[in-house]
């Protein structure tokens, strides 16, 4: 598992608040003899924007409001950075 830090700004520089969907794309899959399926993780940041997501190796699709992008998480369990 690694830790996904996410910090958020708005276009004007203010920290942003907001609700961050994780969509895993790379589900079902086996990891150390188990079936990992899919399923939705919610991370909230803070009135800062900054926030932390805990997540399995893989490709996601992220969304932040009406923005969406795609990520690859290493199957290395670190710390790793949305920005």
């Amino acid at each position: 598992m690694a830790t996904v830090s996410i910090s958020l700004l708005e276009i004007t520089g203010a920290a942003s608040a907001q609700t961050v969907l994780f969509i895993p794309k790379s589900t079902p899959f086996v990891e150390n003899g188990s079936v990992v399926i899919g399923g939705n993780v919610l991370a909230q940041t803070d009135s800062s924007g900054n926030g932390t997501a805990t997540l399995t190796a893989g490709n996601y699709n992220v969304r932040i409001d009406e923005e969406r992008f795609n990520i690859n998480v290493p199957s290395s369990s670190g710390a790793y950075n949305l920005y």
